[in-house]
């Protein structure tokens, strides 16, 4: 009986050594904010990524913004930069 419960032990610690890591993504959203210019009385929204591990060559950042009171989203798209850690995104 105790042999049975030592290598149903063992079996269990094996399993869960074996267990995959979610990936981790490649940006992180670290602030964000409405901004506001009463000089020009316009409104927007903003928001800042942070590149936690580098990004495949030739990639493009996409940001969807939703409308208010539509059912469309506005839409910015910038290529990703070599080197670059921070990426900023403005309605």
């Amino acid at each position: 009986m105790r042999l049975v419960f030592v290598i149903c032990c063992c079996l269990g610690l094996v399993l869960s050594a074996c267990k995959e890591e979610p990936p981790t993504p490649f940006l992180k959203i670290v602030g964000g904010s409405f901004l506001f210019n009463y000089r020009y009385s316009k409104m927007s929204y903003g928001f800042v990524a942070r590149q936690l591990k580098p990004l495949p060559e030739g990639s493009v950042l996409e940001a969807s913004f939703d409308l208010p009171d539509t059912d469309r989203k506005f839409v910015v798209t910038k290529p990703a930069k070599p080197g670059q850690l921070q990426y900023s995104f403005e309605t």
